[in-house]
């Protein structure tokens, strides 16, 4: 599958009404902030399995980029850990070997256009968390 911006999933047909207003995630390394504009990211085929806290399993099949590329797009430098911080100020974890970890941590579209955590290999998929605003890096 051809990889695309995350702009034409979440702007499609709007910008025949108002402009793309791109989608920003806060990202904050050494107490400095930076900001990654969504939209010019090119996101690639996320597939694979997630098990909830009842054991169920389900399938994921979208859009998405691995966590390793959103933090080279930002620059960021070797870490520790990722602290992952959603709209309602939950946080989730996710250490440096996770995040390296070919295939295991991305970043996906979510069906109403917000960016969701995804975390493969998760026994219970507690920080498979929605509506990501910012990320802080140590």
């Amino acid at each position: 599958m051809t990889p695309f911006p995350l702009c034409q999933t979440t702007c499609f047909f709007i910008p025949l009404v108002a402009p793309c207003t791109p989608m920003l995630l806060n990202v904050e390394v050494d107490s400095q902030a930076k900001e990654i504009v969504w939209n010019q990211l090119l996101l690639t085929s996320v597939q694979g399995n997630l098990v909830n806290g009842r054991g169920k399993e389900l399938v994921v099949d979208t859009q998405g980029i691995l966590l390793l590329d959103v933090l080279k797009y930002a620059d960021v430098p070797i870490h520790t850990e990722v602290t992952v911080i959603t709209e309602d100020a939950y946080r989730a974890v996710v250490t440096s070997q996770e995040g390296f970890a070919e295939g295991q941590v991305y970043w996906v579209v979510q069906d109403d256009g917000g960016v969701q955590l995804v975390v493969f290999g998760d026994s219970n998929s507690k920080r498979n968390v929605s509506d990501v605003k910012q990320l802080v890096v140590s």
